[in-house]
Formats: structure tokens, C-alpha cells, sequence
């Protein structure tokens, strides 16, 4: 009797995760179509959803909370609301160290940084990304590290921007040579 409890109860928090997973989609969408307004309504919605299951995944543990903070650090980055984002991606990595979502977090943080204008710190989020062997979301940190040079060259005076253009440029070059099958090498070649 205790197992199907269990059970059910964690059935029903993974259904309340997808309904706001569907929520924050929603948003992406409309998002995508230029009606901020409207997806920040469906992002509230979504985050007033994982809020209600919080303290359920929290005692229930395991891969419930596991994806409580996937889906909650996905809504939060999508509104915006980077510093929180960022914040549950750390907490994912900390409590969950061999989650198969960590890479996607890594991604996250360094999208964060560099949306914060740390670019310094992007990188290493990119390059740490890279580094992880079993990760299919490389040759997107790959990409990642490039755009920054490349920012970083159109910020940077004339003499050091063409230095920094020049790294860019062989950054980009890696994602085709190292990472054939992402689905970032037709971008990379075009740059």
C-alpha cells in the first residue's frame, strides 16, 4: 500500500511537471512571435504550477525533484529571471552531481552569463560543457565559446578586436572539425 501511494503521488507530480512544461512551451511560442506579454502570463502560470508540487518533490526526493528543478530553472530562464535560473541549475548539479539534465544546466549557466554580459564566465560555463565526454549538447558549448570571442571582439578597440576576431574565427572552425554531427556546424561554416 505504501508503494502505490508512493507511486501515485509521484505520478502525480510528473504529471503536474508536464502540464507546466506544456505551460512554459506555450510561452516559447509566443515568445518566438513577439507577444511578450502573453508569454510571461504562461510562464507565471507555469511557475505557480512547480510551485504548488515544491515541498511534495522535495519529501518524495529522487527523480521527481530531479525534474521539479529542471522544469523550474527552464521557466525561470525563459522569463528571465536569470539570477533564479541560474540558482536551480547550481542546486540540480549540486544535489543531482549525475543527473543527465547537468549538461543542459551547464548550458543554461552559461547562456545566463553571457545574457549578463560575463562573457569571461560564459566561456568557462562553454568550455566546461566541451570538456564533458558524454554530452551530445558539446558542439553546442563549442558554438557557444565562439559567439562570445565573437562579442567580445565587437566590444574590444581595433587593434585587439581583430586578435580577438582571429580566436573567434578558430573557435567556430573547432565546431565543424570536432563536433560534425552538431547541429551547429552550418552556422559555424557560415561564420
Amino acid at each position: 500500500v505504501t508503494r502505490s501511494e508512493i507511486s501515485d503521488e509521484g505520478l502525480r507530480l510528473k504529471t503536474t511537471l508536464k502540464t507546466a512544461g506544456a505551460l512554459t512551451h506555450i510561452g516559447n511560442h509566443y515568445k518566438e512571435f513577439g507577444l511578450d506579454a502573453k508569454a510571461l502570463i504562461k510562464y507565471d502560470e507555469a511557475l505557480a504550477v512547480c510551485e504548488t508540487i515544491v515541498k511534495q518533490a522535495q519529501q518524495l526526493g529522487g527523480s521527481v525533484l530531479e525534474e521539479t528543478y529542471v522544469q523550474l530553472w527552464r521557466v525561470y530562464f525563459a522569463s528571465g529571471k536569470l539570477g533564479l535560473a541560474m540558482a536551480t541549475s547550481q542546486r540540480l548539479q549540486r544535489e543531482f552531481p549525475n543527473s543527465e539534465f547537468v549538461d543542459e544546466a551547464i548550458l543554461q549557466q552559461a547562456q545566463v552569463e553571457r545574457e549578463k554580459g560575463n562573457l569571461g564566465n560564459a566561456i568557462t560555463f562553454f568550455s566546461n560543457l566541451v570538456k564533458m565526454k558524454q554530452s551530445d549538447l558539446r558542439g553546442e558549448g563549442q558554438f557557444g565559446i565562439a559567439e562570445c570571442y565573437e562579442e567580445l571582439a565587437k566590444q574590444a578597440p581595433a587593434d585587439k578586436g581583430e586578435v580577438l576576431f582571429e580566436r573567434a574565427f578558430q573557435e567556430y572552425k573547432k565546431v565543424y572539425e570536432e563536433f560534425p554531427e552538431s547541429g551547429r556546424v552550418g552556422g559555424a561554416v557560415a561564420k
